[in-house]
């Protein structure tokens, strides 16, 4: 059977060992309690301000777990007809997104479901809200992420559209960048975008494949399988089989094109194509 496993992170419950290179050497997390589920659960989130634990499952189910009791404490069966493979928490709401192709809201005060987001062809994968511009966004097995205004009848979603580069596998990851207008989404062949929520266009593309080798380059179907954007290192991670990339987010990997100050002006030669920009103490060419 399916099971869910609860460890103790407490300090004290971890015993950490580290070398001289300040490897670690031991620090495996107690297993507190092993609780059996009926089906696979493949989406977990804590809502801090109800102190209440959420799980999706294979099923369409949302289960409501009690961290201190290690238990189920309430489960809303079908509340999609296919797998709910995300689910948010926004305010006093939880948003869920299906293989089913919807996105359902449901109120955790009133527990009825208070809308259904259909603007999917396929599947949806992945959820992000940004609080400063109060959007939602979601993506999966279409190439497009939408956006999304909530609590609007009949809203029609925009789109994320990059006709230059466009993501060309499902997206495995979106995310915002807390205080900023910018979301990151990421497929499975790795591209990565960085995009602007008030113009809804791409400012930046990554490409991970044009630094790995030919063989590599040939078989980069389904290359990743997972992706993560870490808020305190501002750090996007991509993970498969074969490879994993960490880029530094809002850093140059060309440090000598970096200005130690203030830009004063810039020109373009266009004879030669050389842009030359002008700093306090420097010149840049």
């Amino acid at each position: 059977g399916m099971e869910v496993h609860f460890w103790d992170m407490t300090p004290a419950a971890v015993p950490v060992s580290l070398t001289r290179d300040y490897s670690v050497t031991e620090g495996i997390l107690p297993l507190k309690r092993v609780v059996k589920v009926p089906e696979s659960q493949l989406a977990l989130r804590w809502c801090s301000k109800y102190k209440v634990l959420f799980s999706a499952s294979r099923a369409g189910a949302l289960n409501y777990w009690s961290v201190e009791r290690m238990e189920i404490t309430k489960t809303q069966p079908k509340v999609h007809e296919e797998a709910i493979l995300d689910l948010l928490i926004v305010d006093q709401e939880v948003v869920t997104a299906s293989l089913d192709s919807t996105i359902k809201i449901m109120n955790l005060e009133r527990n009825v479901c208070t809308g259904v987001l259909k603007g999917h062809g396929q599947g949806v994968c992945t959820l992000a809200f940004s609080k400063q511009h109060q959007f939602l966004l979601s993506a999966g097995f279409e190439y497009e992420p939408l956006v999304w205004v909530l609590h609007i009848k009949d809203f029609h979603p925009w789109r994320l559209v990059d006709k230059q580069r466009p993501h060309h596998g499902t997206i495995l990851g979106l995310y915002t960048v807390p205080d900023t207008p910018q979301v990151i989404t990421a497929d499975n062949q790795g591209m990565v975008k960085v995009w602007d929520i008030r113009t809804f266009q791409a400012v930046q593309t990554i490409i991970p494949w044009q630094q790995m080798n030919t063989t590599c380059r040939h078989a980069r179907s389904n290359l990743f399988s997972a992706v993560t954007y870490i808020d305190s290192t501002d750090s996007i991670i991509l993970s498969g089989p074969r490879s994993t990339f960490v880029y530094k987010y809002q850093q140059t990997s060309n440090h000598d094109c970096v200005g130690d100050a203030p830009v004063v002006t810039v020109l373009y030669n266009t004879v030669t194509r050389v842009i030359i920009s002008v700093h306090k103490k420097s010149i840049k060419i």
